[in-house]
């Protein structure tokens, strides 16, 4: 309860910051909405290069704004996924993680699920990496949900 706590207000005390310094970016939050929802085909698990061309895209918007990107690989029936971490504050120990998955079950676009939360996740990173912080923050955009 305690954590939850911590970041529920640190959350509070952000986005009322945001509102009188910062503005999100709506041109970037169209743009990686487009780029993450039309591809030529759906991002499932059955299309391994969609996939993998969403997650270099967040690895690439990711590496704007973090102090660390990586991927971090793993095998599900002999083919290779990928998440992505990007991370700032890497000298705080007490971490805060924020997530989204970047596939698609199915063959649709996704918007709703959940390319508006990858979305989300980019411009949060953007906004807090300007900001000095008490944690250390990692962006996980995740496959294979």
């Amino acid at each position: 309860m305690k954590y939850f706590l911590v970041i529920f207000l640190s959350i509070i005390s952000f986005e009322n910051y945001a509102q009188t310094n910062q503005k999100s970016n709506i041109e970037n939050i169209k743009k990686h909405l487009s780029v993450i929802t039309k591809t030529e085909k759906p991002r499932n698990f059955k299309n391994l290069e969609t996939l993998n061309f969403v997650a270099n895209y967040i690895k690439q918007e990711l590496n704007k704004v973090c102090d660390s990107v990586e991927f971090q690989n793993f095998n599900v029936a002999e083919n290779e996924y990928k998440n992505v971490i990007g991370s700032i504050g890497l000298e705080h120990q007490q971490r805060i993680i924020f997530g989204a998955h970047y596939d698609v079950c199915g063959d649709s676009d996704g918007a709703d699920d959940n390319a508006s939360g990858v979305v989300g996740l980019l411009e949060l990173a953007r906004l807090l990496s300007k900001e000095k912080l008490n944690y250390r923050i990692d962006f996980v955009a995740y496959s294979l949900e």
